[in-house]
């Protein structure tokens, strides 16, 4: 069997480049030809769905159940800045923090369960210290209402079977003390 060589073609297009790629080979001792063909589309990334939790429903949350899970909290894989995509959300929580002063709260890292435990923990207590950092730092929040924990993925709220629920997993939660 040998190959004829794997070619590719792009078609340009306004709502997104299009990309064949085609790998033939013949066979010559079953006398067959195959083609392997693959299509790629290139399309925007999808926004928009995680939303920002605000003050008021966070306030709500607490008051039902004394925790609330946030999503709008942005990190790079395996990283424990908190990346400026996450100002929305921490504006937020300094709304919260600074419309109730006797509000005390632990920060709460969350991680899903890919990779070794220990190293899950450690990076899920990284990111909650990131995010107190944050409020402390940027928003003037006082450092005893808040304490930073990390529990990797100790408290799941799904299964992590899947890239959903892994995603539903990574997150960090606002708990009344």
């Amino acid at each position: 069997m040998g190959p004829t060589g794997p070619s590719w073609q792009k078609l340009p297009r306004p709502r997104g480049d299009a990309y064949v790629f085609l790998h033939i080979m013949e066979d010559g001792s079953n006398q067959r030809t195959l083609v392997n063909e693959e299509v790629v589309e290139v399309q925007p990334m999808q926004t928009g769905q995680v939303q920002v939790m605000d003050s008021a429903t966070m306030k709500n949350s607490l008051a039902a159940s004394g925790k609330v899970a946030l999503y709008g909290l942005y990190f790079d894989t395996d990283k424990a800045e908190v990346k400026p995509e996450s100002k929305a959300q921490l504006d937020e929580m300094a709304k919260l923090l600074t419309a109730n002063p006797a509000l005390k709260v632990y920060i709460v890292g969350h991680t899903d369960s890919q990779g070794q435990f220990a190293h899950n923990l450690d990076l899920s207590q990284k990111r909650a210290d990131a995010v107190v950092q944050a409020l402390t730092g940027t928003y003037h929040v006082a450092p005893g209402r808040m304490t930073a924990k990390g529990v990797a993925s100790l408290a799941p709220v799904t299964a992590n079977d899947s890239d959903d629920g892994r995603a539903q997993n990574r997150r960090v939660e606002l708990v009344q003390q």
